[in-house]
């Protein structure tokens, strides 16, 4: 484990979102380390729909806003770039913006040269940018496979982010032999779960489930469901099958809780 380390991280998922590897990682890096979390810059552009268009009002505003402390080691940053990753020149401006921003953060928390650890492959563009003492990039996804991203563009600078990481971290076996001709080093560490949580806690229910249960037992899946990665079919087919119980999901999806009885 490191210690002693001032680490900046460029996340995949905002700090307040639900929580997954960054977040979970740097919390605990913090403990012995100094941490600069940077939230999710994002791959795509954003759409037309109410929750893009939320989402860019809410990062607009977090921009006149000063860094937050999580910790006392642990501060957050939601930075703005404009997510048009394909041109040049608006990727060297975004480079400008966050390098500044992020060094000013840097100075004001007394941090020397840190490791800068990404868990995208856009952070490709700050290599070198930081006066870093290392580069970790781990690789949590097939970024170019999500819907809506410049693929091609994507590839290019994960394949820039795989040469320049000292170490490249990744979660399942596809990815590692994705990537086991490219990375100079590559380090397979795979999903974990808190199982004592989910074991051993006995959490409120949600409003209403215990209503739509009615006395029958729960089937429950918790976690990040996307149309495009998790297998509703699949979900839904457990759904018709335990008639005598109620299945739930819940997650980034609508953020809601969704029951059948």
């Amino acid at each position: 484990m490191l210690k002693g380390q001032d680490i900046v991280c460029v996340a995949s998922s905002n700090w307040d979102a639900m929580w997954v590897n960054a977040q979970h990682l740097m919390h605990r890096l913090s403990v012995e380390n100094r941490v600069l979390y940077l939230d999710n810059m994002g791959l795509r552009l954003p759409g037309a729909s109410a929750a893009d268009l939320g989402k860019v009002a809410a990062r607009v505003r977090s921009w006149f806003r000063p860094p937050r402390r999580a910790s006392a080691t642990l501060w957050v940053v939601t930075p703005i770039v404009l997510p048009f990753h394909r041109n040049g020149f608006v990727r060297m401006l975004n480079r400008w913006l966050l390098t500044r921003r992020i060094k000013r953060v840097m100075r004001d928390m007394g941090m020397g040269r840190p490791i800068l650890w990404s868990f995208l492959p856009t952070a490709a563009d700050l290599v070198g940018c930081l006066g870093e003492a290392g580069v970790v990039y781990q690789c949590v996804d097939d970024y170019a496979a999500n819907p809506g991203v410049p693929a091609e563009t994507i590839r290019a600078q994960e394949r820039r982010m795989e040469a320049f990481a000292d170490v490249t971290i990744v979660t399942s076996p596809a990815l590692r032999d994705a990537k086991k001709d490219r990375a100079r080093y590559l380090l397979y560490s795979p999903n974990a779960a808190d199982v004592p949580r989910f074991r051993d806690a006995k959490p409120a229910l949600p409003d209403g489930l215990a209503a739509a249960a009615g006395g029958r037992r729960i089937i429950g899946y918790h976690g990040n469901v996307s149309a495009y990665k998790t297998d509703i079919p699949l979900l839904e087919r457990v759904a018709r099958e335990f008639r005598n119980a109620c299945c739930c999901w819940s997650g980034r999806w609508g953020g809601a809780i969704r029951a059948r009885r």
